[in-house]
């Protein structure tokens, strides 16, 4: 899996078969300052970025960026501040 940033997006290229879990669970993630999140207070999972204390919303009312990445091989996130929308998730406590 090869990932990329900018200052505003995430690049994620699958490069050989992965599932979700492989997906979620890889190193390249950690290696990246990337953490997945599953939120206790609304069920929807989450991609923290550490360093920039930026969050991406990986489903949203029944969209899933995960099974596009599967799908496309290939996804472009976008960052949003973790700020006063995500009060309450594990992140924003620290």
């Amino acid at each position: 899996m090869k990932i990329s940033k900018t200052e505003t997006t995430l690049m994620i290229k699958l490069e050989d078969e992965k599932t979700i879990f492989d997906i979620i669970t890889s190193d390249d993630l950690f290696w990246n300052d990337l953490s997945f999140y599953v939120s206790g207070h609304d069920g929807w999972s989450y991609l923290y970025d550490q360093n920039r204390d930026k969050v991406i919303m990986l489903d949203d009312y029944g969209f899933d960026l995960l099974k596009e990445l599967l799908d496309k091989r290939q996804i472009e996130l976008t960052y949003v501040d973790n700020g006063e929308d995500y009060q309450g998730y594990e992140w924003n406590e620290a």
